[in-house]
């Protein structure tokens, strides 16, 4: 039991390690994070995602393309929406949830644009989303420190008993 109960530790220590890893290393390969809030792109890319956008030439997008941008020029507040629309003359992109009715109402410009996105992955977004606050980066801090410190004591548990 106390093997099985330190390869489980060990185990979650090395996941652990490689998302926080991938999350650290995602900007060096151009990529950009961000965490799904709204169901506006289901099933495809579901609330709770984390979406992997590359910065890319706006006049690169073509229709069909998944899209990350500034929800209004000057906002922080940031979408993930498919372009199903290019208007290279007034440059903007006419965006829509794949979950939504209808297309959004305001055109996506082209400064707004931040990316293309290359891929999502379920669930991982609430976790990344939880690692940008204080208490996520506490809370990780201490997961650690309290992982590692079981797998040496369960170490010194084992070889005491052997």
């Amino acid at each position: 039991m106390l093997k099985f109960l330190k390869v489980i530790t060990n185990i979650v220590v090395l996941a652990l390690f490689i998302l926080i890893t991938f999350f650290i290393l995602a900007p060096f390969f151009g990529l950009k994070l961000y965490a799904v809030v709204s169901g506006s792109m289901e099933p495809g890319i579901p609330v709770g995602a984390l979406a992997a956008a590359r910065t890319v030439p706006a006049e690169e997008i073509i229709a069909g393309d998944v899209i990350t941008f500034y929800v209004n020029p000057g906002s922080d507040t940031v979408a993930t929406h498919r372009v199903v629309e290019v208007n290279k003359a007034e440059g903007s992109f006419k965006t829509k949830g794949d979950n939504n009715e209808a297309a959004d109402i305001n055109p996506v410009k082209y400064s707004q644009l931040l990316g293309r996105v290359q891929f999502s992955l379920p669930y991982l977004g609430y976790f990344y989303y939880f690692l940008g606050t204080m208490i996520g980066k506490i809370t990780m801090i201490i997961v650690f420190l309290s992982l590692i410190t079981l797998t040496v004591l369960l170490e010194k548990f084992l070889e005491k008993r052997e």
